[in-house]
């Protein structure tokens, strides 16, 4: 009963705002050392004692101004610049304190993030001209990342994905070598990707290197060999024909001329 009436008294005595936060650079692709600006807008809040705000990124918590007293529902634009390292690095949250805390739950900027990271996949196997029952091993060389929570890796290869690696914590910028030995099948076949997640969050990698697994080329097919076909039975008869009546005829005009040259002598004696 206790509980309830001071909950009620809270939120007699204040009005729970709305807000979002913009950033002038972009929140998922930043580097140690970036100037960083945020604007907080708070929307529709009251509090009947002192109020005030207070944003939290990663493990940094700011008061945004000062405290201060309020007579009406006030509207309220807020802005914060600092230099972004990686403790800035997670969670962007925003505080409403009025005789307690409140989360506020805002619209925008939710989390602060790193660049993705630099990678490069190379393989001990040339990997344009494969066939199935291949054994490879991929190396996927990973470089500068940070993610405040947990990261991990995906490697997909064709539709068939596997895990490179999972629930990393750190707590700097960080690189890494993985490898993935495959035994390849038809499923293999196609595009080459390294997935990245980080805090909740799956972001494709753009990666160097062996990009694609092509399936080896069948040689084109050699028309056959053209071969002339063997005669026909009755052509080659009829060549054996015309040759014996060709020596028929040479053998008549031979005993022809012979005799002829008999009777020539004979008149002449």
């Amino acid at each position: 009963m206790c509980f309830l009436l001071l909950f009620l008294h809270i939120v007699l005595q204040s009005g729970i705002p709305q807000c979002s936060i913009s950033s002038d650079e972009n929140p998922a692709s930043l580097e140690p050392g970036t100037q960083l600006t945020l604007t907080v807008d708070i929307a529709g809040y009251y509090c009947s004692v002192e109020t005030g705000f207070d944003l939290t990124t990663g493990a940094v918590t700011e008061e945004l101004g000062t405290r201060h007293n309020v007579s009406v529902v006030t509207d309220l634009t807020i802005t914060t610049t600092f230099s972004v390292d990686i403790t800035r690095l997670g969670e962007v949250t925003l505080d409403f304190t009025c005789d307690r805390s409140w989360t506020v739950t805002c619209n925008g900027v939710q989390k602060l993030l790193k660049t993705p990271p630099h990678c490069n996949i190379s393989s001990d196997t040339d990997t344009t001209a494969l066939d199935p029952g291949t054994n490879l091993t991929l190396t996927v060389d990973i470089r500068n990342y940070y993610c405040s929570q947990t990261a991990g890796f995906q490697l997909t290869t064709g539709i068939i994905t596997e895990t490179l690696l999972e629930n990393q914590t750190m707590d700097n910028i960080t690189d890494t070598i993985l490898t993935q030995p495959l035994s390849v099948t038809a499923d293999h076949f196609g595009d080459v990707t390294v997935t990245f997640m980080c805090d909740s969050i799956t972001r494709p990698l753009v990666c160097d290197g062996v990009d694609k697994f092509s399936v080896t080329s069948s040689p084109p097919d050699q028309p056959p060999p053209t071969t002339r076909p063997p005669p026909a039975e009755d052509d080659t008869v009829a060549l054996a024909v015309g040759l014996s009546v060709g020596v028929a005829v040479i053998l008549v005009i031979a005993i022809v001329l012979v005799v002829r040259s008999r009777r020539n002598k004979l008149t002449l004696k």
